[in-house]
């Protein structure tokens, strides 16, 4: 393995070069060979620099690749009250790879997805105090294929919401100026969409009604 130059030596080669000095002289005054140094030479014509610069990312190359995100993706879409050991499992079986729980969840929120609690057990004294959802979010959990026997037990519950991306400020203040500084309709239409989770249980209060399960056309 050739020998690394100090620094020294990389300013004492690039000032010969810059004055020209013939190829030879160079390499027996500096111990380098002709070849080096016409790399040397090429490097500084190209990029400035005496070696290329790193064209590779520092670190270890990711364990999910982009196939795999969009096959996650899909997964949680399809299966919102997914744990995380689930989507390992699916991975694995599927891909062929094994993914830590860090990375997992590290590319759930890369897609945009968060995990929310959708219902709460009888005893808690926050029982009602359930986030609001969107109704696609509701419709997720309707057809995820757990959801009849999960949604039927008293317990604390958890699934992968998707959020909502939020309008640029220069989007919301042209559409404000458009509407007489009025709040613009977009934002304001989609707060009154949201409902909570209640709505889809049977008119009843409780977060632990059976929640009706839609079929779609």
């Amino acid at each position: 393995m050739r020998k690394r130059l100090t620094q020294e030596q990389k300013h004492a080669v690039t000032a010969a070069l810059f004055r020209q000095e013939p190829y030879p002289d160079i390499a027996a005054a500096h111990g380098i060979s002709e070849r080096r140094l016409r790399g040397i030479a090429s490097c500084l014509r190209t990029w400035g620099t005496t070696h290329p610069p790193r064209t590779k990312p520092m670190g270890r190359p990711k364990t999910i690749t982009d196939e795999i995100q969009k096959g996650l993706g899909d997964f949680v879409n399809a299966r919102p009250l997914a744990s995380i050991e689930d989507m390992q499992s699916y991975i694995q079986n599927t891909f062929s790879i094994k993914c830590s729980y860090r990375s997992v969840s590290r590319r759930l929120k890369d897609i945009g997805y968060t995990r929310t609690i959708i219902q709460r057990g009888n005893r808690s004294l926050e029982k009602n105090n359930i986030p609001l959802l969107s109704d696609t979010n509701k419709l997720r959990i309707q057809n995820d294929p757990a959801a009849p026997e999960l949604l039927n037990k008293p317990k604390v519950l958890y699934a992968w919401i998707l959020k909502p991306s939020k309008p640029s400020q220069k989007r919301l203040k042209a559409a404000a100026q458009g509407n007489n500084g009025q709040p613009s309709g977009e934002v304001s239409d989609y707060a009154g969409n949201e409902e909570s989770l209640d709505s889809l249980f049977d008119g009843e209060d409780s977060v632990t009604d059976p929640m009706p399960i839609t079929t779609l056309p």
